[in-house]
């Protein structure tokens, strides 16, 4: 997250003056608060990343000090600096070497070639969002401070540093070095980083109460008042703002409820048919026949109602999957998974999870034909001989049911054909990017998965930033695989309580349409989502592995607007 600082310059006297570099001149006599010693290294008291894609090119703000004068200014953390005293920064004359930039590691020798002073008076050209505004504040002399005992301190009458724990695990410098990272983490862009997880860093912000009201109470001043805003603004941060999530707000959640409950019926009254139809053919599954010994004669043909299998009675060999029922001493079944009525009975599964629910536990009521030929299996460490049976009807989940005997490369599951049409979207040509997203999260919650798929770009546009070279497929595979939006409903069923578009960025061409020969002119934008979570606090933005926050969307030669962020939700 830190640039890197020269020999003998440690990370820490970019946040504060606690080791003293070898470049470090004389000190100039007390500061005015007879507990603070300047020196002749003036800085800032920013700290930045240097942006050499960005355009406009320039250095982002990571932190800013606590004794910067910066603090009370309107520059903010994320803003990106891209001039100083009316001089532009511009790639073609940036120096060699690196590190001189406002907030970079090697800035006082900057300032020292200028001339400037503790106390010179600066202004800083800031980008915001596509805004250009000037900053004005006066740059300081780098500090080293002690206690009123004379002590080498954090800041004016604060603790020792290094060899001061007032009971906690580290010393007062190393926690308040990683107590900035992780705020500088968490204040510069934290939701919009893909591993950022609010709730894990929630957690660990409480860990750190304690010693932040130690350090207010204990060393009172400036430095404490300081460290303690930051934490609550932090705190602030990561909870977000409450949402009042109200029981219409949560009715797409029934549809689901009601649409299972519809099938679940239906499979109930299926099966029943079904065994009533087989009934004269039926024979009791255990003792199961000696596939050995016994006449195999006798039970081919038959019709078994298996007990219930679940993830225990899966069995693999070789990367083949088999079923089991039964155990070795009243006789054993085998199921080919990879047989064609499993394939079946497993993309009906698939089918349910994509238009009924997500929800469905993965297991299997088997009805069979026994097959006349026997099978010998591993289970375990031990091989068995079994009967191999023929799926001709099976539950799923105590939630569904197939019937197998039906003709055609496909199976329903019982109630699929009355299931009532998802509610149609509407997404006009001329939508605008947060039109689009809205549309996007309305189809998921209406299980609407084909207005859901509409949504995505047909097209793939990869440009490979400094080489020059552009890759455009204008008949992209369109959409997401189809457990992406098993898992986008799951998600909004389960832990996603809403998603709102909180922001929309500024948009950009990224194709010209001159590059080649029919090349179109693609334009692009990133949409911010929120995704809203239970919290002890009350429902609250979240944001974990489990859901993207920033979208991208391209539009063609004008055309609508669509995703091209390839993800679920």
């Amino acid at each position: 997250m830190f640039s890197k600082p020269a020999r003998g310059v440690c990370v820490a006297a970019l946040l504060f003056a606690a080791c003293v570099p070898p470049s470090v001149g004389k000190l100039i006599g007390k500061g005015d608060d007879g507990l603070s010693k300047p020196s002749d290294t003036i800085r800032t008291g920013l700290v930045s990343d240097e942006m050499l894609e960005a355009k406009p090119y320039g250095f982002r703000v990571s932190w800013v000090r606590w004794d910067s004068e910066f603090r009370g200014t309107e520059l903010r953390i994320g803003d990106r600096i891209i001039g100083v005293d009316g001089t532009r920064y511009t790639l073609a004359t940036r120096p060699t070497g690196g590190g001189i930039g406002v907030g970079q590691w090697n800035e006082p020798s900057v300032w020292k070639k200028r001339g400037a002073g503790d106390g010179t008076k600066i202004t800083l050209t800031v980008w915001r969002k596509g805004k250009v505004f000037d900053v004005s504040a006066k740059l300081r002399a780098e500090r080293f401070y002690h206690g009123k005992d004379g002590k080498r301190a954090l800041a004016p009458g604060g603790p020792d540093p290094l060899f001061q724990k007032d009971g906690f695990d580290s010393a007062w410098q190393s926690w308040y070095e990683e107590l900035v990272k992780r705020e500088s983490y968490v204040l510069d862009g934290g939701w919009q980083r893909g591993s950022f997880n609010n709730r894990q860093l929630l957690a660990e912000q409480r860990d750190d109460k304690k010693r932040v009201d130690l350090l207010v109470s204990k060393y009172p001043g400036k430095f404490a008042e300081t460290v303690a805003a930051d934490w609550k603004r932090v705190r602030d941060v990561l909870l977000g703002k409450e949402h009042r999530i109200t029981a219409k707000g949560l009715e797409y959640r029934s549809l689901g409820e009601k649409r299972a409950k519809q099938i679940a019926q239906a499979a109930t009254s299926a099966r029943k048919a079904f065994l009533a139809r087989f009934r004269s053919e039926t024979i009791p599954p255990f003792p199961a026949l000696d596939p050995i010994e016994g006449d195999l004669g006798a039970v081919a043909g038959k019709v078994v109602v298996l007990p219930v299998m679940g993830s225990r009675s899966w069995i693999s060999e070789a990367g083949h999957g088999y079923l089991y029922a039964g155990d070795s001493r009243q006789g054993l079944y085998f199921i080919d998974s990879r047989g064609p009525e499993m394939n079946k009975a497993l993309n009906a599964m698939y089918r349910y999870q994509q238009v009924v629910s997500p929800k469905i536990a993965e297991t299997y009521a088997i009805i069979g034909r026994i097959e006349p030929q026997p099978s010998m299996r591993v289970v375990g460490s031990q091989a068995y001989a079994g009967l191999s049976v023929k799926p001709i009807g099976v539950t799923i989940g105590n939630a569904m049911f197939v019937d197998l005997t039906k003709g055609g490369k496909e199976a329903t599951f019982a109630g699929e054909d009355a299931l009532p049409r998802p509610g149609a979207v509407a997404v006009r040509d001329d939508a605008t990017p947060k039109q689009v997203m809205q549309a996007y999260v309305e189809a998921l919650e209406s299980a609407n998965k084909d207005a859901w798929q509409k949504l995505y770009a047909d097209w793939n546009l990869s440009i490979y930033s400094g080489v020059g070279r552009v890759s455009y497929d204008p008949h992209y595979w369109m959409g997401v695989n189809d457990s992406d939006w098993i898992r986008a409903r799951r998600l909004i069923l389960d832990k996603v309580y809403a998603i709102n578009v909180v922001d929309v960025g500024l948009m950009e061409t990224v194709l010209q349409g001159n590059e080649f020969p029919g090349a179109p002119k693609i334009e692009q934008v990133t949409v911010e989502l929120e995704h809203v979570g239970k919290f002890d606090e009350g429902y609250r933005p979240v944001k974990d592995v489990n859901v993207n926050r920033m979208w991208t969307l391209q539009r063609r030669d004008g055309g609508p607007w669509r995703i091209v962020t390839r993800r679920s939700i």
